[in-house]
């Protein structure tokens, strides 16, 4: 081989090592660097938030009994473990709520309701007498309860109207009294899970 090609192969090969150490070596680092710099600027802006978070820990903490409070299960569902004593609550709150709102409740029987994935479903069919106000009073109360109860199905008729063998004047005097018969679906559920 000639002196001159011998140099050509020594620059080449020269070229080629240079090449191979930047493509190699120097690349590979410069790109760790980038992105070491971008998990550092995660880790300190996670640090940022964590610290914030202790210096505020006992207003977390105090909102977080807080929330608790007002979502716990006692809120939503009804009280008891087993469907036959969440059954006789329900009994007892619904009457109450229409011992309240001043109608008379003429019966109540239980009915199959459909259930949620992880709560069981306990249904009250309600019958009651009383007036539009009764009614509206009844309905407000079973809308804000805790536990939280739900109408299914509403069947309002006038005390007159079921009588046929009246008078129609004597009709219209008592369908404008007010008197209403009223039966409705309620239920509320439990945790079974």
């Amino acid at each position: 081989m000639s002196p001159r090609v011998s140099r050509f192969a020594a620059v080449g090969l020269l070229l080629v090592l240079v090449l191979a150490l930047i493509f190699y070596g120097i690349v590979p680092l410069i790109l760790a660097y980038g992105s070491n710099r971008e998990e550092i600027a995660s880790l300190e802006k996670r640090l940022h938030v964590m610290q914030t978070m202790l210096e505020n820990e006992s207003n977390i903490d105090e909102k977080l009994a807080e929330l608790e409070g007002l979502y716990s299960q006692g809120d939503f569902f009804l009280n008891g473990n087993r469907a036959a004593i969440a059954s006789a609550n329900l009994r007892d709150l619904v009457n109450e709520f229409v011992k309240k709102s001043g109608g008379v409740l003429v019966s109540t029987q239980e009915y199959k309701a459909e259930p949620l994935n992880a709560a069981e479903a306990i249904g009250l069919r309600v019958q009651f007498k009383g007036e539009t106000e009764h009614l509206v009073d009844l309905l407000h109360s079973l809308e804000s309860s805790r536990p939280l109860l739900f109408v299914e199905k509403m069947t309002v008729t006038s005390s007159a109207a079921r009588k046929r063998s009246v008078s129609r004047r004597r009709l219209s005097r008592r369908a404008s009294s007010g008197s209403l018969t009223v039966k409705i679906n309620v239920y509320g559920y439990i945790v079974t899970g």
